[in-house]
Formats: C-alpha cells, sequence, structure tokens
C-alpha cells in the first residue's frame, strides 16, 4: 500500500485533520521520511515540539529530532505569525508565504514544505471565516510548483461543522494514512502562484473582503 506522502506532490495544499498529537508527530515524521536532501519543513506551531517528540516511539522520536538538529526542519510560533499584532491580516500572511518561499530559495533548497498547526483558532471564534477565505484564497489562485503547504486541525478543539466548513475548501484531505483528493474544484494553475500573484489581485481583494482584517480576540 503506497504512503499517503506518494500523493503530496509540490504545488499542493492539504489540510491534515489529526486526532491526537501521537498522530500529528506522525505526519511530520512521514513528511521528513518523504523529502529530499534539496528540501526542508518550515513548522508553525505553538507546541512545544522537542518536549512531545522526548514521549514520541523511538525511530519517530529521533527522526524528528535529526531534522531539527540538521535545519531541515524549522519551528516558527504559529499565533504569533498568523496574528503578530492581534489582527488575522489575510494579505500579511500571503505576503510572509511569499517571503518564506523566497527565502528558502536563497538558502539554496530546491523545494520546501509550510506547515502550520492552528490549534489557537478555536480561541478566537471570530477569526474563523476569515481564515477559511485565507484557505480558500490559496486553494483558487495556486502554490508555487517547489511548494507544499499543510493546514493542521486538531479535531478534538473543532467541532464536526467546523470541520467540514475546512475541509470544503480544501482538495486534499489527510485523515490517519488516508489522503483524499476531492474533485469539487478545478484549481486554475498559473505561472503568476498566489506569492506573486499577491501584489496586484490578491492583496486587493483581501482588502475589500469582508473579515480580511479582525481582531483576534481571545474567548
Amino acid at each position: 500500500m503506497q504512503k499517503w506522502t506518494s500523493r503530496f506532490h509540490q504545488g499542493d495544499h492539504i489540510i491534515h485533520i489529526y486526532r491526537d498529537d501521537r498522530e500529528l508527530l506522525r505526519s511530520l515524521f512521514d513528511m521528513i521520511a518523504m523529502m529530499g536532501d534539496d528540501e526542508k519543513i518550515v513548522y508553525l506551531s505553538d507546541k512545544d515540539i522537542e518536549k512531545h517528540v522526548s514521549y514520541a516511539d523511538g525511530e519517530i522520536g529521533r527522526v524528528i529530532k535529526s531534522a531539527l538538529k540538521n535545519g531541515k526542519l524549522s519551528v516558527m510560533p504559529s499565533y504569533e505569525t498568523y496574528c503578530p499584532t492581534g489582527e488575522f491580516l489575510m494579505e500579511s500572511i500571503l505576503k510572509l508565504l511569499r517571503e518564506l518561499a523566497n527565502k528558502i530559495d536563497k538558502e539554496g533548497y530546491e523545494g520546501a514544505i509550510i506547515a502550520g498547526d492552528i490549534s489557537w483558532l478555536p480561541h478566537y471564534p471570530s477569526l474563523f471565516q476569515p481564515f477559511l477565505h485565507y484557505e480558500r484564497a490559496i486553494d483558487l489562485c495556486g502554490v508555487p510548483k517547489n511548494i507544499r503547504i499543510m493546514c493542521q486541525y486538531d479535531s478534538r478543539l473543532f467541532n464536526s461543522q467546523q470541520l467540514e466548513s475546512a475541509m470544503n475548501v480544501h482538495q486534499l484531505v489527510l485523515r490517519g494514512q488516508t489522503l483524499e483528493r476531492r474533485n469539487w474544484i478545478v484549481v486554475r494553475k498559473m505561472d503568476n502562484s498566489i506569492f506573486s500573484f499577491f501584489d496586484s489581485k490578491i492583496g486587493e481583494s483581501a482588502k475589500s473582503a469582508p473579515g480580511s482584517s479582525t481582531v483576534a480576540r481571545r474567548k
């Protein structure tokens, strides 16, 4: 049986719905094992990954620790990255993703996975719809061919309606070791992907979209 990673291609945008932290670490392990020498993972997470890894199964823990040590896996805070001033600004996040892609290229990597765990989102209910608008924008405008994007939702923190809404704005849904491709939407792959398309198009639409700038108030 093929691993789900064999269907996770450059230019893809996945939603990963995980049941527990063990399943979360397994997804990191799978992605590290999949990567070539010229790729890396930029991981947005507010979890203490090193602490979680210390409780992980032998091989999974060793592989993730090694990736952290050699720079193949770098971790950035999630909430502070998405809401640096207490606001969620879609255009700012899209710009940041573009800057990350450029930084990865300058570091000499041919490709990368940008993964974000959004366990902070349930604490800010007013941000849920604006965040889905951002997720939808990624799929509609396309991802650079050398980048893969994964958004991770902890199923213990979101209700079934929220999870279904989140899945509906993604083509690819990962649960456990099963990756499902939803064909309800045809993504227009453009030479000018979301990262370069942002300046002339996405920025303007994001500014005018309802809820594109929302104060992140903790519930």
